[in-house]
């Protein structure tokens, strides 16, 4: 499955500065998974303990999703990084 992958812009130069990065895969983790593939410095921003870190939020087709959905072909997922602070 084509899925386009809309990257955080915080990550653009592990990038290659892609915005959007088509991947394919069959569910969430599959994607993110062969993100990091392609551009294996985005492991230690988006991993924690070889899972996809609780503080990287994924949007598929502008709703919350879990890194256990299936995706199909043309689906847009978004990556969003929480960020915190005081």
């Amino acid at each position: 499955m084509s899925v386009k992958v809309l990257v955080p812009s915080l990550l653009y130069k592990y990038t290659d500065n892609e915005k959007v990065v088509e991947v394919n895969g069959d569910t969430v983790q599959d994607c993110i998974d062969a993100l990091r593939d392609r551009y294996p410095e985005l492991e230690r921003w988006l991993y924690r303990g070889g899972k996809v870190a609780t503080f990287v939020h994924i949007g598929l087709n502008n709703k919350k999703a879990s890194v256990d959905d299936k995706v199909k072909n043309g689906d847009e997922l978004k990556i969003m990084l929480a960020t915190g602070g005081g």
